[in-house]
């Protein structure tokens, strides 16, 4: 009886890893990131550890529903990641939206009181291509910080 569930869970899983191969199971869900890099400032100033986010305008970007994003570095610019860290965004029409917590690395409350985090109050949009791209640089004055 043993030997008879452990055949029928090796053929269930055979069966599946063709199934598999058959019909292209791999990461090929994935986008093709190209490099992307800008720069932001806010009020003159470089924000250090700000979120910059990429929302699509189109399709998604992939399957997962995947969002290229960057920090903000101390000298203020960045480096867009979608899978690997500073892998790029993959071509495309985006809004650009913007956070930037008052603890770095954890949700805490937006410096910028989510003023330019929600797609409809995007801070401009930009469109990917396939090779280098470059933001413009993104300048935001007069804003109130909390």
């Amino acid at each position: 009886m043993v030997s008879f569930k452990v055949k029928r869970t090796q053929s269930i899983l055979l069966s599946m890893i063709l199934s598999c191969s058959l019909q292209g199971c791999s990461t090929d869900w994935r986008a093709d990131p190209q490099p992307t890099s800008g720069s932001l400032t806010i009020n003159g100033s470089p924000p250090a550890k700000a979120i910059v986010m990429f929302r699509s305008l189109g399709e998604k970007v992939d399957s997962a529903g995947t969002q290229p994003y960057a920090r903000v570095s101390d000298d203020g610019t960045f480096e867009m990641t979608t899978y690997k860290p500073n892998d790029g965004a993959p071509a495309g029409e985006y809004a650009v939206c913007i956070r930037w917590p008052k603890v770095p690395n954890t949700p805490s409350e937006d410096r910028l009181g989510e003023a330019y985090w929600p797609v409809e109050k995007a801070v401009t949009q930009v469109k990917i291509e396939r090779g280098d791209n470059v933001i413009p640089p993104i300048k935001l004055e007069n804003v109130k910080l909390k």
